[in-house]
């Protein structure tokens, strides 16, 4: 966390005891300022902590307030327990947010978020738990406005927090946050590849990231055999959580979803550095990351050529199934995530191949490149102007268009795939 290497300002790190586990509290110190423009201003100091119940944020004004409302959306009222001034309080949507209100001015809150509790359809986990950390999204729980009065304010420090007690990696260029009770076979398999992965991005997606990229790694025990590995990437971090007992030993499966993982977050970090990439779709931008991914593995010889084939088989074979689902355009909107990673990395390899002796991520900085000066920067339509650019043959942007955007159930997934490759769609 970015605490640690002290590169955020008006931010403190403070040890603490809670049930006997010694934990880390971040203090953020947030200046909001009433929008529109106005003379007043409020500072809140926010400290988000572990315990039994799950990950708790205390907000504590500098001076008592009446009322104050947090950007967290309602849905998430059944997942909040709050206490003001130390007694349980009323909380009610306003509007998009979450408000709090007193019998008189208070100067703290805490919320507890309860771990028991699922998160809201649709909406991707704001906590991430492991077995004596987590990992939270700061964002939606900074204050949207005080004594009824909308401001604006943006924390100093990064968006993913770490909460707990952690182990600290460093290297040159990267930093990595991660539990005790991670693996050895993982953490062996972590150290040996980031560094690696994190070199070679920068020589072939361009220079130096802004700040140096921070890599946090939570651990769950789950269930004997099992490997579930859960990931989420934004500017400068990286979140992986590992699920199961399959990862205690170094076998050939773990082994390969540990490393791709790993290979797919670290490459969203370069994304996001990138004009535009917000317009991009789940399976242009998920399916980019896996494929820059996937090959950098083959390219840096952490895959050997049969893993490489034997990968692009498998994914071949998954993204024939997942086309009987429906369009890959609306395959996210589906709640069919695999299908967007699996065609993803077709559309990509297949673009790639048009073009004599390049490589995934020499096309995809192509493609970034080329969408920067776009109004709808690296959206589907740049990117099929950009195919026909790169690849010269009208057929095949057509069928990479159709391969996107056509309903391909109960046809034959595996001849489709093969059809975008030959441009015969």
């Amino acid at each position: 966390m970015s605490v640690l290497s002290g590169k955020t300002p008006g931010a403190a790190t403070l040890a603490v005891a809670a049930g006997g586990l010694a934990l880390f509290v971040l203090a953020l110190v947030l200046i909001l300022r009433p929008a529109p423009q106005g003379s007043q201003s409020y500072q809140v100091q926010l400290y988000p902590f572990l315990t039994e119940a799950g990950v708790e944020i205390g907000y504590r004004p500098v001076e008592p307030v009446e009322s104050l409302t947090i950007g967290l959306s309602p849905d998430y009222l059944a997942a909040l327990s709050v206490t003001m001034n130390g007694e349980i309080v009323r909380m009610a949507g306003e509007g998009d947010g979450i408000g709090f209100d007193g019998s008189e001015p208070f100067d703290l809150v805490s919320i507890v978020i309860d771990r028991s509790l699922e998160t809201p359809a649709k909406a991707y986990p704001l906590v991430q738990y492991g077995t004596g950390a987590a990992v939270i999204d700061i964002t939606p729980f900074q204050p949207v406005a005080v004594n009824g009065q909308r401001v604006s304010g943006q924390s100093p420090g990064p968006r993913f927090q770490w909460v707990g007690q952690p182990l600290l990696w460093e290297g040159e260029n990267i930093v990595m946050l991660y539990e005790e009770a991670m693996p050895q076979a993982v953490q062996g398999m972590i150290g040996n590849s980031i560094a690696v992965l994190n070199d070679y991005y920068k020589g072939v997606l361009g220079g130096d990231l802004p700040a140096r990229p921070e890599l946090y790694m939570l651990y769950a025990a789950g269930q004997p055999g099992q490997i579930a590995i859960e990931g989420d990437s934004v500017r400068g971090q990286v979140l992986i959580r590992f699920i199961g007992g399959g990862l205690n030993e170094v076998g050939q499966e773990a082994r390969r979803r540990v490393l791709e993982n790993i290979a797919h977050e670290m490459a969203h970090l370069w994304q996001l550095e990138r004009d535009g990439v917000g317009a991009a779709p789940d399976w242009l931008h998920e399916g980019g990351a896996q494929a820059i991914g996937l090959e950098s593995l083959f390219i840096t010889e952490q895959y050997a050529d049969a893993d490489y084939a034997a990968m692009l088989g498998r994914t071949q074979r998954t993204c024939a199934n997942a086309l009987a689902g429906g369009p890959l355009d609306r395959a996210a909107a589906r709640g069919e995530h695999e299908a967007s990673y699996a065609c993803g990395v077709m559309a990509w390899t297949a673009l790639s191949a048009q073009r004599e002796g390049a490589t995934v991520v020499a096309t995809w900085k192509a493609f970034a490149d080329f969408a920067a000066g776009r109004r709808d920067g690296q959206s589907a339509e740049a990117f099929y102007d950009f195919a026909a650019e790169w690849s010269g043959s009208e057929p095949f942007t057509r069928s990479l268009r159709q391969f996107v955007r056509a309903d391909w159930s109960g046809a034959n997934g595996r001849m489709i795939v093969d059809g975008l490759f030959e441009g015969s769609l």
